[in-house]
């Protein structure tokens, strides 16, 4: 093997270690978007965008694995004809496309926390409208009692007056002449 073929040879060691550290990374940055989808779920309500969003961003480190896959199996198969491609020159560059999408990945993953409204907001509303229902309900009631009051203030008048009447017609010389009033109890 000349010298220029051992460099192409270390060149590629190198290129197909990087890539695999790129799917170890592709691996390991599903994990973490895991783990802001649990952040995301637990304190905040998601939104369509979220979803979208979050698929995305599993497509785009799948897709940065398969890449990798790629670019790794291409240059085996040249090494193993004993002509060492590089990723100079490898047509098409699955190692830039690799290093492209898990980039683009980290971008979309680091907006996901950031998707939907906070789940205190939505407590602060439901608080202000339940009190908002409670003091219709106590003005409600109020006026229920009120109702009842006037009624019973009503009946308790008509029986002082029809005990007024009744002490006045006890007190009349001549009751004979005087009507006698309905009783409406």
């Amino acid at each position: 093997m000349t010298e220029n073929e051992q460099h192409k040879k270390d060149a590629v060691l190198i290129s197909v270690g990087l890539s695999s550290q790129l799917i170890a990374a592709s691996l390991a940055f599903i994990a973490i978007t895991g783990g802001i989808v649990t952040f995301v779920l637990t304190n905040r309500t998601p939104t369509c965008w979220f979803y979208t969003l979050y698929s995305f961003a599993l497509i785009a480190f799948v897709v940065s694995m398969y890449f990798g896959g790629k670019g790794i199996q291409l240059v085996k198969k040249s090494g193993e004809s004993g002509n060492w491609k590089t990723k100079d020159n490898i047509d098409p560059n699955w190692f830039d496309y690799q290093t492209k999408s898990i980039l683009f990945g980290i971008v979309i993953a680091v907006f996901l926390p950031f998707t939907g409204e906070p789940k205190e907001k939505k407590n602060d509303e439901l608080k202000q409208i339940i009190e908002i229902l409670k003091l219709e309900l106590n003005l409600k009631s109020e006026s229920v009692e009120q109702n009842l009051t006037s009624d019973s203030l009503r009946n308790i008048k008509l029986i002082e007056i029809e005990k007024r009447i009744e002490k006045l017609e006890s007190k009349a010389p001549n009751k004979e002449n005087i009507s006698t009033l309905p009783n409406k109890h």
